[in-house]
């Protein structure tokens, strides 16, 4: 290859280079364009509202709301947490409403809970390493979730010496948590002291589930058998009258549990 040739060879690709790095500079990030959505919608909720308000004050608070949301551009969304750390979670998801009114974002942040990137403006760098797939509530996660610790240091929902503050604790053997939990509930009911099941394990680990009781073969039959081993899958109990004297079909909890 001659040297002019290696020469338009380089040119060519740097010349390359700075074409895409101009495009990419040019493009519009996907947080703006989120940005812009929420603007639109917004300013279609409140047309809806201007057509059918009554009275003129409102009006014009409405024609006034929908005039600063015409003119508001796109930015990032900077949340300083009281521990002087910053999230970046509502530039993308703006607007979202609060959990509760005692985790408010401006003290708690998002990925306290969720987790994730909290800095990243990109979708797929942002979500990496969250909870759950962005849903901190499953057991599967919840000691990092809701049993973490809160940006001021203080435990949240696990590890409180006072164990009615220990939620993720509670509810992991809570009887609609685990198949372990509904076997343990029935065992303390019937005054008997709680068998270790593996986590996640189920009540069919327990091959004497009320240590040979005399209602051990009800329970067996009419409970395991019937529901608590079937995967979830209720049976299926055709024209069964409920407590109200009306006929049901339903695969529901009143099939066993009469109301009173």
């Amino acid at each position: 290859m001659s040297k002019t040739s290696i020469i338009f060879t380089i040119s060519s690709m740097l010349l390359l280079a700075v074409s895409l790095s101009v495009l990419e500079l040019n493009k519009t990030a996907d947080w703006q364009v989120y940005q812009e959505r929420y603007f639109t919608a917004q300013v279609a909720t409140l047309r809806t509202e201007l057509t059918n308000a009554k009275e003129y004050k409102i009006k014009g608070q409405i024609e006034s709301e929908i005039a600063q949301l015409n003119t508001r551009k796109p930015q990032i969304v900077n949340l300083v947490l009281p521990n002087g750390k910053i999230e970046r979670c509502q530039t993308c998801h703006l607007g979202i409403e609060e959990i509760s009114t005692s985790h408010p974002a401006e003290s708690f942040g998002c990925t306290v809970c969720h987790g994730g990137n909290p800095l990243s403006l990109d979708t797929k760098t942002a979500h990496a390493g969250w909870f759950g797939d962005g849903h901190p509530g499953k057991l599967q996660f919840v000691n990092l979730t809701c049993g973490g610790t809160a940006p001021n240091g203080s435990n949240c929902h696990s590890g409180n010496a006072n164990m009615a503050k220990n939620q993720v604790d509670l509810v992991k053997t809570s009887l609609m948590s685990t198949k372990a939990g509904e076997l343990s509930v029935v065992r303390r009911t019937f005054g008997l002291k709680d068998k270790d099941i593996t986590s996640g394990g189920t009540a069919s680990q327990v091959p004497s589930p009320l240590d040979g009781g005399t209602r051990e073969h009800g329970f067996v039959n009419n409970c395991l058998t019937q529901c608590h081993q079937m995967g979830g899958v209720l049976p299926s109990f055709a024209n069964k009258s409920s407590s109200s004297g009306t006929s049901s079909n339903a695969n529901g909890c009143e099939v066993c549990h009469v109301l009173s």
